[in-house]
């Protein structure tokens, strides 16, 4: 009896706390998106003034701002049909409508029911600063999210082909998230790894033949961006080298490092195996290609994190350690700095407050990377054995079959 009352206990108190951080986070979305509403969208402007001048004859790269590639220029053209205040409400709605969407598949993808948990996640998404950025700039961030989460879905279920179509077109939009074309390669996925390649060559050249000024892009807009572009807001370590005063050689050798050591636990993991079953695999793979990414990129902007949501929450959902671990490096590289009085602005600095993001980012790839380079007492095992099958799904249960049989046999049963 004292049981049932202890566990009735229990289980008001639970559902009290989810329904508290429910509203919390409902409220918190809520204001963002408000927020959003009245910002002055400064990424978004520029999509649509691109997407307006192409229609009216003109080039798209006659903003010089507009720096998304001739195939995103195409797929935009018809918000340029719209009067600015219409499509600015409409960009809003579909960020909004795909970040909230992305949040509830990714949830399921990580917990496999639709529960408590993930009704706060759901509801307090937009209390994220990568999130809440994504809607006040109006850039194309939350599309591109929704279609890696669907990717994820897809690989996890073993439909390389489909998931590759799903990343393919988020990177003829932008291109952001092309690390993930590893995820094909290291498991010798060449069909997925073509459609995701020829979706936005397809489109890219396509977009070159009617974009009337596309060569702007590789001569203008392309070497800005690979010279890292608004450097003092650039948060890789091309960013850091220039706000350090560090010479090219000393950021070309970091970045070279990063880059071998995320090459060596992708190989590593490949060769010896990993302690991870097959689906937790795909999601340490992702954050370590996106995180190392964003640190050797020519330029990366504190709201890319955004990317990293899956593979965090993932490691978040590994157990209480790794939960505490995720918060804190959350809180402290990636919290907004709003409601602190500390002037959000920091990045003309050299402080602490000016590199969290990239302390972030190198922290986020030690997680992944550790993770995935862990190996099993018992030697290597298949990385992708039983990815969109039952076996995969209940690995776990069958690792632990002899320790429930032993327990079996002393119990007498």
């Amino acid at each position: 009896m004292l049981t049932m009352r202890s566990g009735s206990t229990h289980g008001r108190l639970r559902l009290a706390w989810i329904t508290l951080l429910a509203l919390v986070g409902a409220a918190l979305t809520v204001r963002q998106v408000l927020h959003a509403a009245d910002a002055p969208a400064i990424d978004f402007v520029h999509v649509w003034r691109a997407a307006h001048q192409m229609l009216t004859g003109s080039g798209a790269y006659r903003d010089p701002l507009f720096s998304y590639p001739p195939s995103a220029a195409l797929l935009v053209a018809p918000i340029g049909a719209l009067a600015y205040p219409t499509a600015r409400a409409a960009m809003l709605v579909v960020n909004v409508v795909a970040v909230m969407t992305a949040a509830l598949l990714l949830m399921r993808q990580l917990r496999g029911r639709v529960d408590g948990v993930t009704v706060v996640a759901v509801l307090g998404t937009g209390a994220l600063d990568a999130v809440a950025s994504t809607w006040a700039n109006g850039n194309i961030n939350g599309v591109l999210i929704l279609l890696q989460v669907i990717a994820l879905g897809q690989f996890l279920r073993g439909r390389w082909t489909t998931g590759g179509a799903a990343l393919g077109l988020s990177l003829a939009l932008k291109p952001v998230l092309l690390p993930m074309l590893a995820l094909l390669v290291v498991r010798r996925q060449w069909r997925g790894l073509l459609v995701a390649a020829a979706i936005p060559a397809v489109l890219l050249v396509v977009g070159c033949l009617t974009v009337p000024d596309a060569s702007r892009y590789l001569s203008v807009v392309l070497p800005y961006l690979l010279h890292g572009a608004q450097l003092p807001y650039n948060d890789s370590m091309v960013g850091l080298g220039f706000r350090f005063g560090l010479g090219a050689a000393v950021v070309l050798a970091a970045r070279v490092a990063v880059l071998a050591v995320a090459s060596g636990v992708y190989l590593r993991a490949r060769v010896v195996g990993s302690a991870l079953d097959a689906r937790s695999v795909v999601f340490a793979e992702t954050g370590l290609a996106l995180a190392a990414a964003l640190l050797v990129s020519p330029m990366s902007e504190t709201y890319y994190t955004l990317f990293l949501l899956p593979s965090l929450l993932w490691w978040a959902m590994r157990g209480r350690a790794a939960a505490v671990a995720a918060a804190a490096v959350g809180i402290a590289c990636f919290g907004t700095l709003r409601l602190t009085g500390i002037p959000g602005d920091v990045h003309h600095s050299w402080t602490l407050l000016a590199i969290r993001p990239t302390i972030g980012w190198i922290a986020l790839a030690c997680f992944f990377g550790t993770a995935l380079a862990s190996t099993r007492s018992r030697g290597p095992v298949l990385l992708d054995a039983g990815l969109g099958t039952q076996a995969g799904r209940s690995q776990i249960t069958i690792d632990y079959q002899p320790v429930a049989m032993s327990l079996a046999r002393r119990s007498g049963v």
